[in-house]
């Protein structure tokens, strides 16, 4: 039997515990069975000292971000690196962001953490899901 998923207020401390210590920054839960999964899903805890990236994917795939606690800022940039929108997600304003597949876009916790669920579609192997942004 496949098991339910209820995320409590013991969860998100553990989450936060997690991130505080790791050297990246940010802790997560998986809630999809495998990466060829059709729908990837994850909890995140983002600290507001991690650096996730100015990264895009691919323009048949799209990802949502639904904050579950504190603040998130999502900023979009155009082709050339240059930051075009910046929204903010919160509990008490806009809550949910869906990012179409071959957006540049940067997630950052501008709260000390910030708690998301985190949805991609499709199946998931990075070196062709996920492309950075040379900065260089």
């Amino acid at each position: 039997m496949r098991k339910i998923f209820e995320l409590s207020e013991d969860f998100i401390r553990k989450l936060k515990f997690e991130a505080l210590n790791s050297p990246l920054k940010r802790s997560r839960i998986i809630l999809h069975d495998s990466s060829e999964s059709k729908v990837q899903e994850m909890i995140i805890a983002l600290h507001r000292d991690s650096n996730v990236g100015i990264h895009k994917h691919p323009n048949d795939k799209n990802e949502s971000y639904h904050i579950i606690e504190g603040f998130l800022s999502v900023d979009i940039l155009s082709e050339d690196g240059i930051l075009s929108r910046k929204i903010e997600l919160s509990r008490n304003g806009s809550q949910f962001i869906r990012i179409p597949g071959g957006i540049w876009h940067n997630p950052r916790a501008i709260s000390e953490f910030a708690i998301y669920h985190e949805v991609y579609e499709g199946s998931f192997i990075k070196e062709i899901d996920v492309c950075y942004y040379n900065v260089n």
